[in-house]
């Protein structure tokens, strides 16, 4: 805490308009904190030094204005809790005059991520699950600057087929862990990229050109997601949409509202979770991919699970299936390439048809789909198949098939090289957990005592990290 100050009114008065005690407060900023990778434990009476003035430090700020704008359904800045702006380059919750315009924000943004003085800050960004749900969406505006159309086709024809080409790069990347070649696809897309967009008009050129920046800022907010970047990833996200909105592909729109709801179920925002995929899927025309249509409605099935709706859950789930089944006679079997954006492969759709089981309760018939996922996945994709070892592994313990989580957990732990990806680290720290209930098992305690003995157990360091 810094030094004391006057009273402060204003966060009083919004307390108050949010019904909350100190002690609600608090324990809604842990929980915010928390889903932004943050461990806090704040109390009542940090709350009451807040009141009487004082600053809480300035990672957690943000954390105090997202508990408070969930609660009262509005956006509450900084100011309006009596705080002034963080100092220095902010995150874009915090940067109203940062650019509408998608192309400008996209090198604006993914400029500051590549920087290795300021992108650190951007990581701070907070997660808006107020916003998640039906966010407000930009469209470019004409360019005064932009060449005219009959003047470029070759070179935005050019200039698509580069982006295309890079998009199997980073997807290959992705699996190895999301901090792999993360900072690179940020400058390019910040440099090259955004300088080939700022000389065409989005709204009359080059859809292609269009599509594939947006694929590959989809692959970047995944990136970040993989290292709890949640609130950069959430931005990322709104970008690529804004662009694909701006040629009209409602196949790209639909794909990334599918990731967003992806993201908002995995922090357990399970009505924004299902606002955002049955936008996706409202907004995914007919002529799309079959896999396309597989992989939306996959993500619409796991949102229904989730929020008490089994019976619709399993008919999305068997429409998807009819999809993903067409999709299979059409591709060849042999590619497993999580690059392709227009088919879906046997191991991504038997996880998530998993996680749709799982959720419904059926845990039998949910721990074979995730084998079955295991069975398909590639040896290169360590990224993915980790986290299908960790979603099967809670499931074992669930269940209490105590002695097979554990031989899961162990083939989870002997990935070597293990990914670069905080999920995994997180799943490492939560199943461990998980596993101290049943210490009284000899294969757990054999476990955990080998886990102590050798140094391999995970810690909660890259989560945990103090705000």
């Amino acid at each position: 805490m810094t030094a004391r100050k006057s009273a402060n009114q204003r966060l009083r008065m919004l307390l108050a308009e949010a019904d909350w005690t100190g002690q609600q407060l608090a324990r809604a900023v842990n929980a915010v904190a928390a889903e932004n990778g943050i461990q806090v434990r704040y109390d009542r009476t940090s709350v009451a030094h807040w009141l009487s003035g004082s600053l809480p430090r300035p990672r957690v700020r943000p954390f105090a204005a997202e508990a408070l704008s969930r609660r009262l359904r509005r956006t509450i800045t900084l100011l309006d809790l009596g705080w002034a702006p963080l100092a220095g380059p902010a995150d874009p919750n915090e940067q109203p005059d940062w650019p509408v315009d998608s192309v400008a924000r996209l090198a604006h943004v993914c400029k500051t991520d590549a920087d290795p003085t300021q992108g650190p800050r951007l990581h701070w960004s907070v997660y808006q699950a107020g916003d998640a749900a039906m966010p407000e969406w930009h469209t470019p505006t004409a360019r005064v600057h932009a060449v005219a159309a009959d003047s470029v086709p070759d070179a935005v024809e050019l200039a698509a087929t580069v982006l295309g080409t890079a998009i199997p790069f980073f997807s290959a990347a992705l699996e190895v862990g999301g901090a792999h070649a993360r900072t690179a696809l940020a400058a390019y897309l910040g440099n090259d990229v955004s300088a080939w967009l700022h000389t065409i008009d989005l709204r009359t050129q080059s859809g292609p050109m269009a599509t594939e920046t947006a694929r590959l800022l989809y692959l970047l907010a995944r990136m970040h997601i993989d290292d709890a970047h949640e609130g950069l990833a959430q931005q990322y996200f709104r970008i690529a949409f804004d662009l694909a909105a701006a040629t009209g592909d409602l196949t790209t729109q639909a794909v990334v509202l599918r990731a967003m709801s992806s993201q908002a179920g995995a922090l357990r925002h399970v009505r924004q979770c299902l606002a955002l995929i049955e936008r996706a899927c409202a907004l995914l025309p007919d002529e799309a991919p079959a896999g396309v249509h597989a992989f939306v409605g996959s993500q619409l099935a796991v949102a229904r699970a989730q929020a008490g709706q089994p019976f619709a859950a399993r008919t999305a789930l068997r429409r998807a299936e009819i999809f993903y089944q067409d999709d299979a006679e059409r591709r060849d079997e042999k590619r497993d390439a999580p690059a392709d954006f227009h088919t879906y492969g046997a191991a991504a759709w038997h996880f998530q048809r998993g996680r749709t089981l799982a959720a419904l309760g059926e845990q039998a018939s949910a721990a074979d789909a995730f084998r079955t996922s295991l069975a398909h996945r590639s040896p290169l994709s360590r990224r993915a198949r980790a986290l299908t070892l960790a979603a099967l592994t809670r499931l074992l313990l669930q269940a209490g098939h105590v002695e097979e989580a554990c031989a899961t957990y162990r083939e989870l732990l002997g990935q070597d090289p293990r990914p670069r990806s905080a999920r995994t680290q997180q799943a490492l720290v939560d199943l461990k957990r998980r596993l101290r209930p049943f210490s009284k098992n000899r294969a757990v305690k054999n476990l955990l005592d080998e886990l102590d003995q050798t140094g391999r157990s995970p810690t909660n360091e890259r989560l945990s990290r103090p705000a």
